[in-house]
């Protein structure tokens, strides 16, 4: 069931988890995306304690899912990862890719079974 007090917290988690992308974007946008398909909002709507925001990349061999906010505790965010991971299954994705901190690399790598594979620097022109 979806309660007020919960939406609030995954609205908080949200935001918490924009911080990161430093006005790439933006929630709003974020529900926009979801609401349209291009991303899915993957959150413990029952208790508002965890939130994944994941989009479909195709390329020219294989479709990943890619994972790009993330925000909640460990023990909550476990389930919404099975499913989005089963989901994408389903959607004929190969792989897993994940934009996040540096400490979800140390943290989620080897238990998800992800090796770090390239490093993703920004800098403002």
């Amino acid at each position: 069931m979806v309660t007020a007090p919960a939406t609030a917290k995954i609205h908080a988690l949200l935001e918490s988890a924009l911080t990161y992308t430093r006005g790439a974007y933006d929630a709003l946008g974020i529900l926009d995306g979801h609401d349209t398909g291009k991303f899915r909002i993957w959150a413990d709507w029952e208790h508002g304690t965890a939130l994944l925001v994941t989009e479909i990349h195709p390329t020219q061999h294989v479709k990943y899912l890619h994972v790009f906010l993330a925000a909640g505790s460990r023990a909550a965010l476990q389930p919404l990862i099975k499913a989005a991971w089963d989901d994408a299954r389903t959607q004929g994705c190969q792989r897993v890719s994940f934009t996040g901190r540096l400490g979800w690399a140390r943290s989620w790598a080897k238990e998800l079974g992800f090796q770090v594979t390239s490093v993703c620097m920004e800098a403002e022109l």
